[in-house]
């Protein structure tokens, strides 16, 4: 699991935290959260906590590595579609350069996987046979390999339980 730790402020310097913006990057998150592509992949945005007036820590977990601070496109589609749907003005005037978000790198960590439970295995072997359109070609390699290896253990398993 990669792990980015993210200073975060508005594009627009002059726009500042308050609780109703720190509410809808909140509910922003959640929607982000449960996007396709999010559950795909298994990112995951958090809120930390708010920095200053001008800066939120927010940390994206991802079972790949990713560059953080271009991946919280997904966050700010969300919050502007969110706003718009609601007929809220919060954001009216605060977006700059087609920018939500200014994205600082504050720490990034990287933990190995040790233990998954049946149905991420699952979804993992799915997404080697049937979602390599997506990867690089060193992710299409490695998906490769592991595809190779899942069909030996399954091919043995299969002899094995016919033999009984």
């Amino acid at each position: 699991m990669y792990v980015y730790d993210m200073q975060v402020s508005m594009s627009d310097p002059l726009f500042l935290f308050d609780d109703v913006l720190i509410s809808a990057i909140q509910e922003a998150i959640q929607i982000a959260n449960a996007s396709f592509s999010a559950v795909r992949y298994n990112r995951t945005i958090e809120y930390v906590k708010k920095i200053d007036e001008r800066s939120l820590h927010l940390r994206m977990s991802s079972r790949d590595p990713v560059n953080a601070t271009r991946s919280l496109s997904s966050l700010s589609r969300a919050l502007v579609r969110n706003e718009r749907e609601k007929g809220s003005v919060l954001l009216d005037g605060h977006i700059q350069n087609g920018c939500v978000f200014s994205t600082k790198l504050m720490e990034e960590s990287t933990s190995h996987i040790s233990a998954l439970p049946d149905s991420e295995i699952v979804q993992e072997i799915i997404s080697i046979f049937f979602g390599q359109a997506e990867l690089n070609n060193r992710e299409k390699r490695v998906a490769r390999e592991t595809a190779e290896k899942i069909r030996t253990l399954v091919i043995a398993y299969a002899n094995k339980k016919k033999e009984i």
